[in-house]
């Protein structure tokens, strides 16, 4: 079973953005699959590395994006972004150092951010940007 499944009420309405967060959807599923399965400690990190990576790149077009379209709520937005991955970093630093609980405190992270932040703030932008779309990998 998936511990984070998409659904209709997340699309932005920007064809990008959602592709990106479908992926993502499927990188955390990827994370609690090595966590619940208890896979080695090297594998967890090594997928939570890339998730952390991915949302990055992800994060970085979206802002560059928001930048380019003058979105008033860009910055507000921004942050977010880097309190996430801040927390993320975090955590990962501390399962690294031998604890395990991060790694349920990361997958807690980012399901209940992405749950709010695709209804929220990006919700907004998919408004705001009017059938535009994001740039392509």
């Amino acid at each position: 079973m998936k511990f984070l499944l998409w659904e209709s009420r997340f699309e932005t309405g920007v064809g990008e953005m959602d592709r990106r967060h479908r992926h993502e959807f499927e990188m955390i599923n990827r994370v609690h699959k090595a966590v619940v399965e208890d896979n080695p400690r090297d594998r967890i990190e090594a997928e939570m590395a890339l998730l952390i990576e991915d949302v990055e790149e992800h994060f970085r077009v979206e802002e560059d994006f928001m930048t380019r379209l003058r979105f008033p709520q860009a910055d507000a937005h921004r942050e977010e972004h880097e309190d996430l991955l801040n927390r993320l970093r975090q955590y990962k630093s501390e399962f690294v150092n031998g604890e395990m609980t991060p790694a349920y405190q990361f997958l807690e992270l980012v399901h209940s951010w992405f749950i709010r932040h695709l209804e929220g703030p990006d919700k907004e932008l998919g408004l705001y940007m009017g059938g535009q779309e994001l740039p392509k990998d």
